[in-house]
């Protein structure tokens, strides 16, 4: 009998049915997902420091986690495994080393708020309520990421929905362009879990999504076959900056010629580099997850601050002026009231995300003034998404009015051109109805000598028929007709 983490997570998944978005790639383990993970790094930590850990491959990794677990005399105190874009055969290794709850990677691998519940009903979702972030070893910070999917012009035409290549396939939306640019936004998470051992011994596991994975769409042809659509690449366009490092003065700069290089970096590197800048206090005595999340968080506050400030420009991008209004909405206000709806649907999802990130934050044991300020900062960012929220939901029924008044515009100017269409048909009904009874004799045809007969049966005619229509309709009703 198969006794792997894998075959626990696919017993587990038939009782619990909210871990099937972990062990469906687990049973799908090399067939839709990379060799291993794009990066996995290893610190360890000592004399209440860390340091690079020099193996880089899964197999020295879970070598060194295994003898740090053994050798309870080293000096070493503590180790810090960064993963990313982890793979499921990393889940199944870490998994059945660390003895991890699936919980933990199943949270991390499922970022969606909208499970697929007319398939399968189900009560198990208790990853979806605050209490799930308020555990003091694991977390789970879910954000959304703003890409440049590059400019409009260059590309063809973008899908709405897409998707990261790597293994976690996160799902990206993509956006109305801005200023000629295109823009997406990626459903990310950082997961992190702290499992202590004994003689305040500990390992710490971060999960991160990669930033330079690639963005591509998937279609497929009448049989199935899967046919490359869109695709551009991402690049990894984080500067790292520690907070409590200071500022070179301008007489070092003018000295240092090293104060020139580009510290651009990925996302694995900056968190590897902030916990290596980690003063000594921090590491010391009984540590707390929320010391080793400290940087992580900042990351994540940044990342939530440009979506802020993208929703900022987007408010300005419906804010129609008199001139075109009409133009705008001729062209797609259908369109625009559905991209209204998307950003309130995404406002709602993104304030859940927020408030679970502050729990997290708020429940820890150990507080300190840094992690006020952070939560000062949460605070700070929430009420700029709940105010340009109500903003762009307030638009949606402007937006409606505006397209009902232009359609009623549309409509009476409809309404002129059928009534002057019907003052040409009362001039020239009767004038033909007369030549037709008349046509059918000869004798009062134009160059016939009764023709004047045809002219003092047809004007009278029409004279009666312009009197008849001119008449008030008020006058109509109380005629009774």
């Amino acid at each position: 009998m198969d006794r792997s983490y894998s075959a626990f997570v696919q017993t587990m998944a038939k009782k619990r049915p909210s871990l099937k978005p972990l062990a469906k790639p687990l049973s799908e383990m090399g067939r839709y997902q990379q060799d291993t993970s794009k990066a996995i790094t290893c610190l360890e930590v000592r004399d209440e420091r860390a340091f690079p850990f020099q193996g880089t491959s899964l197999e020295q990794v879970l070598g060194r986690i295994r003898e740090f677990k053994e050798d309870a005399s080293a000096r070493d105190t503590g180790l810090c495994v960064l993963i990313e874009d982890i793979h499921s055969s990393e889940v199944a290794a870490l998994g059945a080393l660390l003895d991890v709850d699936p919980r933990f990677f199943r949270d991390h691998f499922a970022t969606s708020h909208f499970p697929h519940l007319e398939k399968e009903l189900t009560t198990d979702l208790m990853s979806s309520l605050p209490s799930r972030s308020c555990s003091k070893d694991v977390g789970h910070l879910q954000y959304q990421r703003v890409i440049d999917l590059g400019e409009i012009s260059l590309l063809r035409k973008v899908p709405y929905q897409l998707r990261m290549t790597g293994n976690l396939r996160r799902q990206v939306r993509r956006v109305p362009p801005l200023s000629g640019r295109c823009l997406g936004l990626v459903r990310a998470c950082f997961s992190i879990s702290l499992t202590k051992l004994e003689d305040e011994r500990w390992i710490c596991l971060m999960l991160m999504d990669p930033t330079t994975a690639d963005v591509v769409s998937d279609s497929f042809n009448s049989n199935n076959l899967y046919l490359p659509g869109f695709k551009t690449n991402q690049v990894a366009y984080r500067i790292y900056c520690n907070e409590s490092e200071t500022l070179p003065t301008f007489s070092s700069f003018r000295q240092d010629s090293q104060c020139e290089n580009d510290p651009q970096m990925t996302l694995i590197q900056e968190v590897a580099k902030s916990l290596m800048d980690l003063p000594s206090q921090s590491l010391k005595g009984d540590l707390s997850i929320i010391k080793l999340a400290q940087h992580p968080i900042r990351i994540i506050i940044s990342e939530w601050t440009l979506y802020s400030l993208l929703m900022g420009r987007y408010m300005r991008l419906y804010e129609f002026s008199t001139g075109m209004l009409q133009k705008q909405i001729s062209n797609k206000g259908d369109d625009q009231i559905m991209e209204l709806y998307q950003w309130r649907r995404r406002s709602q999802q993104s304030l859940n995300k927020l408030r679970a990130t502050r729990l997290f934050i708020t429940h820890q044991p150990a507080q300190s003034q840094v992690s006020d300020l952070l939560v000062k900062d949460i605070d700070y960012v929430s009420n700029q998404i709940e105010k340009y929220q109500g903003t762009l939901e307030g638009m949606v029924p402007i937006l409606t009015s505006t397209i009902q008044l232009i359609d009623s515009c549309r409509a009476m100017t409809e309404t002129v051109y059928v009534k002057r269409l019907t003052y040409i048909a009362l001039v020239f009904l009767p004038l033909s109805y007369v030549a037709s009874v008349f046509s059918m004799n000869d004798d009062f045809a134009i160059n016939s000598r009764r023709f004047w007969i045809y002219l003092i049966t047809a004007f009278p005619l029409l004279a009666l028929v312009l009197i008849l229509s001119s008449i008030p309709s008020q006058w109509t009703n109380l005629a009774g007709y």
